[in-house]
């Protein structure tokens, strides 16, 4: 079947990496999403990392050579995808979390709308929300990429199934493996330095809302401060610089607070009086902005309540 504008023979390959850890209760719904994808030219790579539950079995059930699976020692999603990606043969990349879904036409609209434009270096779409059961809790709508508000605002708009061109990242670098909190940000902030991202406005996923991640988990002290080593690394990068929308005194400035406001989330109060500190002295207006100030709020609401549940 003809894909937008390509025949099949001109459709360029797409590599998908799934890393999967304990994955077993969604995983076959994440790899079938994508090989009941409208799009044909996919290759699948899943990456089994130390799972010690029925991952395994699951991946063995499928036939000989539906897609390229081995399992490893368990290192990480960061150093996994990096792996899958090192192993991928296309020149589109892109990722699913193994509990998150790919809509059947999602690979065909995205890879439509990169081509189209020899400007765009990745794509993403809009999404749903779904519960443990699969059911549909709420659509996000995506706004066309700003790499500006991104670092101002430490945002990242990218949900599951973008996608992304080889040539860029290669040029950008892979997951960060020394990151736990901000991989996925420190990574799209790299990619928005080599070209354009483009925001495709079509669902093209599920994202699944487990009862463990509707709660606001405090981050531990290097967490915390991993923005601010995300920023130091971008703007100490002289071949990035250039492109950066974002003077380094605001970036600076609002990495510290956003660090502030982890810390505390989690009842470090000295520690967050001494981030607050250092983002006034980078920029006094950043400090006093209106997103810093929601952020701090936040911050505090989610203390209170930690505090009311005798944390």
């Amino acid at each position: 079947m003809l894909q937008g504008m390509f025949t099949h023979m001109s459709l360029p390959l797409v590599s998908i990496v799934i890393p999967a850890f304990n994955a077993g209760e969604y995983l076959r719904e994440s790899i079938d999403s994508i090989l009941q994808q409208t799009y044909r030219n996919i290759e699948l790579i899943v990456l089994n990392d130390g799972s010690t539950d029925h991952t395994e079995d699951i991946l063995r059930s499928y036939p000989a050579g539906s897609f390229h699976w081995e399992s490893h020692a368990n290192m990480g999603q960061s150093a996994t995808l990096n792996k899958g990606w090192s192993m991928a043969r296309g020149g589109v990349l892109g990722y699913l979390s193994a509990d998150d879904l790919l809509l059947p036409d999602a690979i065909s609209a995205l890879v439509d709308a990169l081509v189209a434009d020899k400007e765009t270096i990745a794509v993403f779409g809009d999404y749903l929300l779904i519960d443990a059961q699969g059911k549909k809790v709420g659509c996000v709508k995506g706004k066309p990429f700003n790499h500006a508000r991104m670092i101002s605002h430490l945002h990242c708009p990218i949900g599951p199934g973008a996608l992304f061109l080889r040539s860029a990242f290669l040029k950008a670098g892979g997951w960060n493996t020394a990151l736990r909190l901000v991989p996925d940000f420190d990574f799209w902030l790299r990619m928005g330095c080599q070209g354009q991202i483009r925001h495709v406005p079509v669902t093209v996923a599920s994202w699944r809302i487990h009862a463990f991640s509707q709660t606001n988990a405090c981050a531990d002290v290097r967490q915390a401060d991993e923005v601010i080593q995300v920023m130091n690394r971008l703007y100490d990068d002289a071949s990035a610089v250039h492109a950066l929308p974002v003077t380094r005194a605001h970036a600076f400035a609002q990495a510290r607070v956003f660090s502030a406001a982890k810390h505390l989330a989690a009842g470090r109060y000295v520690r967050s009086i001494q981030r607050l500190h250092e983002a006034w002295q980078h920029s006094v207006g950043s400090v006093l902005s209106l997103h810093s100030l929601r952020l701090i709020c936040g911050a505090l609401k989610t203390r209170f309540l930690h505090l009311l549940r005798g944390r």
